[in-house]
């Protein structure tokens, strides 16, 4: 049987995200992370299970209000693609689940894909600029900027900013080519992201 590229492709990135799992755990001191499972307070679970759900929610309602001018689709529908899409961001390489999910919602609302995946960069943009806003404002609010711990949460800020220009733009940028480049994408789309350049 003949693999299409589809399912060529996929199989490569699972066996990437395998082999990045064995080089990520083959150093682990089995015995003290036993030991550290033992000793965990998973009452925290509880809270981080209830706030990392109420923030998927908000990103598949945010999604939704971008998508409404194009098709009217349900939070829970938007919400599963939204989970899907981030669990594959943590088990795949490449941020996959950044083009997975415009994919899955291509599929199962009948929208173009480069809609869809164009919304995903708005997303990310949006991420970007409220980083960008929080920072400001908390630096503004600092009273003694001077201060060492107010300098570390400050630079603390930053670094998140600067994590979404170097390592998320990147990615999307990428993808972009891509589907630009196969035609998936208007070619144009390519040189979006070129202004985020370093």
């Amino acid at each position: 049987m003949k693999l299409s590229k589809k399912n060529i492709l996929f199989i490569l990135s699972i066996i990437a995200s395998i082999v990045c799992t064995w080089l990520f755990i083959r150093n682990i001191d089995w015995l003290l992370l036993k030991n550290a499972l033992r000793d965990a307070n998973y009452w925290f679970i509880i809270p981080t299970l209830i706030l990392t759900l109420l923030v998927y929610v908000i990103r598949a309602i945010r999604w939704r209000g971008l998508l409404s001018h194009i098709k009217s689709i349900s939070v829970i529908n938007l919400l599963s693609v939204t989970s899907i899409g981030f669990m594959a961001n943590n088990i795949l390489p490449a941020r996959v689940g950044e083009v997975l999910r415009p994919f899955i919602l291509t599929k199962k609302e009948n929208i173009k894909f480069s809609t869809s995946f164009a919304t995903v960069i708005v997303e990310r943009i949006f991420d970007m600029l409220g980083l960008i806003i929080f920072t400001v404002v908390v630096i503004a609010l600092l009273p003694h900027p001077s201060d060492t711990h107010h300098n570390t949460f400050a630079q603390a800020s930053a670094s998140h900013v600067s994590a979404v220009k170097e390592s998320i733009i990147p990615s999307l940028k990428k993808w972009t080519e891509i589907f630009a480049a196969v035609g998936v994408l208007p070619y144009r789309c390519r040189y979006f992201f070129c202004r985020y350049e370093t």
